[in-house]
């Protein structure tokens, strides 16, 4: 029997010995709570903050926050798989729904911190975003640079009240935000997580207590009512369609309108060459926001297994290229694009001038100078075809290159020598 979803203000007025009553068990990770005991020993002032309950607290600084159109900065931090995103976007539906915009994942959720400047050019006032882990899972070139730009844009999007959840594996982020929240546990059964209460505001996190959230209730909210049966969207209970109850199917918003009248049948051929067995049945079609996340992290995912670029370095090779086509002649009789410029000084003044047009990612000295190098290194042509390649570069920008017409020509010349050597060598295998 699927039980009602628990409510978070049911928890917000209770006391210690309250909670106990309801019989939560949560999760921890055993060596987390054994540090936790170790701190808290002979700390009296820890151990009456870890019995802390700042729920209704956390909910009343938020609507505050709202109300007097202050912007609000949150900064998760957690080991894998703790449901710090889930608790992220369940604060970003507390704050959507006192706005007219919408609870919408694709908007809200940033995968690294380019997008999210992307988005903020369309930003209304009041709107969240969440920037998750993926955007600062790398600690190359500019990485230092990507948080600083992050207080830079804090400072430019006060006036638009413009609120920020920031999501990362196990530090909080140096970005001007008031508060952070630290995992501690979750109770899967009742799908409630408890997540460690800190002050920001100081050059040290400060210990306030601890907050309870009903994850749970952000997947019933809108319209998905097999959640709990399934264990989510990845659906660890490994249920089949047959295992739910006609009931459950009948009403639940995950199935679209066309496949609502023979759901199963519908179902079996959305899935028959679907090797990922472990997943919601309705995955695939779901329109549900918390899929939709899911679908988003997929493809993060999907990127990282391909290997290739990383968000910064990419960007520094998109750079390169775009600085090509607008200083750069390709000139057939030589094979070669030759750069638009007397000296290698003139073409730095002149770069210099167009990166600003190009792009609104600050650059470090040292990618500054990479730029550089990548533009004098693909002036070969098959040097220059790898990167595009490797940017997904749309072809019909070549045309804004003096001489582009004739290099689309050898574009595609290239891309198909390059796809019969590939099906050649699956053939030989």
């Amino acid at each position: 029997m699927i039980e009602e979803p628990i409510n978070i203000d049911k928890y917000s007025k209770k006391t210690k010995q309250d909670l106990k009553k309801t019989e939560l068990n949560f999760y921890i990770d055993r060596w987390e709570e054994l540090v936790l005991q170790d701190l808290a020993f002979d700390n009296s002032d820890l151990q009456i903050k870890l019995n802390k309950n700042l729920t209704k607290d956390f909910h009343d600084w938020i609507k505050d926050k709202i109300k007097n159109k202050e912007n609000i900065s949150i900064s998760i931090k957690g080991m894998t798989r703790s449901g710090k995103s889930l608790l992220g976007l369940k604060i970003a539906d507390v704050i959507t729904r006192r706005y007219t915009y919408g609870f919408n994942t694709e908007r809200i959720v940033c995968g690294n911190q380019k997008e999210y400047r992307q988005k903020l050019q369309k930003a209304s006032f009041g709107m969240v975003f969440q920037i998750d882990e993926n955007a600062f899972s790398n600690a190359g070139i500019g990485a230092n640079l990507e948080t600083e730009q992050l207080k830079d844009i804090q400072n430019i999007i006060a006036k638009m009240n413009i609120h920020t959840i920031y999501i990362t594996p196990r530090i909080f982020l140096n970005n001007n935000s008031e508060v952070g929240l630290a995992y501690w546990g979750k109770d899967t059964k009742n799908w409630v997580s408890r997540f460690l209460l800190y002050s920001l505001r100081g050059h040290n996190p400060i210990l306030l207590g601890y907050i309870l959230v009903d994850v749970g209730s952000i997947f019933s909210d809108y319209g998905c009512v097999i959640y709990r049966l399934l264990g989510g969207c990845n659906n660890p209970n490994k249920i089949k369609v047959t295992d739910i109850p006609k009931y459950l199917l009948n009403d639940n918003i995950c199935i679209p309108e066309q496949y609502r009248k023979e759901p199963l049948k519908a179902i079996e051929l959305l899935n028959k060459d679907d090797k990922e067995k472990h997943i919601c049945p309705f995955y695939r079609v779901c329109e549900h926001p918390i899929c939709k996340y899911e679908h988003k992290k997929d493809s993060w995912i999907s990127k990282e297994m391909k290997g290739g670029l990383d968000e910064r370095t990419e960007e520094r090779y998109k750079i390169a290229v775009n600085l090509m086509l607008k200083l750069g002649i390709f000139r057939e009789d030589e094979q070669m694009i030759k750069l638009k410029a007397k000296s290698g000084k003139d073409f730095r003044v002149k770069a210099k001038l167009h990166i600003p047009k190009i792009t609104n990612t600050k650059l470090t000295i040292t990618e500054m100078e990479e730029v550089f190098d990548i533009c004098r290194s693909i002036t070969e042509l098959e040097t220059f075809f790898s990167i595009l390649e490797q940017i997904n570069f749309n072809i019909n920008d070549l045309n804004k290159m003096e001489g582009g017409e004739v290099l689309i020509d050898y574009y595609n010349h290239y891309l198909n020598e390059k796809e019969q050597e590939t099906n050649e060598t699956a053939e030989n295998s």
